[in-house]
């Protein structure tokens, strides 16, 4: 199994664990990115969560069952006002990388309310929309999600709710 399928295959276990554990998250990331935009590489998972909804320990509970280990990272990481919290899940010689980007603002709420279920890779997923894809590569800014920006923009600029859009940079006071 190469590693796009065991991402994708692991993608789709997550799902139904975090689904059975009522655990309310959306993909995001560089997965949200190829269901919604066009496909690129990527090596993790990304999942947006609201900060103390989904405790660590819930998580925790949902996933072990799916790997012969988990290690969580005992800190979490800060990028853009949210926390990164990580979790490796381990089978056989392969890992897998589950960031959980969570945050208690107005914006993630929205975003999680805003949510979509798609199918993707034969699995049936909750995740962000192109507007919330756009907002969250605008908060990190690294040199990837600038690409990923772009590509957002000329695919899809004609149509984006620029409206909600202008809003959320409006109140980080980032340009449009």
């Amino acid at each position: 199994m190469g590693q796009d399928s065991f991402l994708t295959e692991s993608l789709g276990r997550v799902a139904e664990a975090l689904e059975r554990a009522k655990i309310d998250y959306a993909l995001a990331g560089g997965l949200a990115f190829s269901a919604l935009v066009q496909p690129r590489a990527t090596v993790d998972i990304d999942l947006l969560s609201i900060a103390g909804q989904a405790p660590r320990d819930a998580i925790l509970e949902a996933l072990s069952p799916l790997f012969e280990g988990l290690m969580p990272h005992a800190e979490p990481m800060t990028v853009a006002g949210a926390s990164i919290w990580r979790v490796v899940g381990i089978e056989g010689k392969r890992e897998l990388i589950i960031d959980f980007v969570m945050s208690d603002s107005d914006f993630y709420r929205d975003a999680l309310r805003r949510k979509l279920v798609i199918t993707f890779h034969e699995h049936r997923l909750p995740i962000v929309t192109v507007e919330d894809l756009y907002l969250l590569k605008r908060l990190a800014d690294r040199p990837q999600d600038r690409v990923d920006v772009e590509a957002i923009e000329q695919r899809f600029g004609h149509s984006l709710d620029w409206t909600y859009v202008t809003h959320w940079l409006g109140r980080w006071n980032l340009s449009r």
